[in-house]
C-alpha cells in the first residue's frame, strides 16, 4: 500500500520566488512525518498528506 505525499512549497523571499509541488510516494506514515517536519530556509511548505492508497 502506498500513500502520496503532496508538498507545496512557496518561496517568497527576495532571492527566491519559486513555487513547486512535490509528489512523494511513501509506504510508511513515519516517513511521511519526517518529510512533513522538513522545511528549508524562508520557504513555507504547505503539506497535505493524501491518504488514498495507490495500488
Amino acid at each position: 500500500m502506498f500513500y502520496t505525499l503532496k508538498k507545496k512549497v512557496e518561496c517568497n523571499n527576495i532571492y527566491n520566488t519559486t513555487k513547486f509541488t512535490l509528489f512523494i510516494r511513501i509506504t510508511t506514515l513515519p516517513m511521511a512525518n519526517m518529510i512533513l517536519s522538513h522545511s528549508s530556509g524562508n520557504c513555507i511548505p504547505e503539506v497535505r498528506l493524501v491518504c488514498q492508497p495507490m495500488l
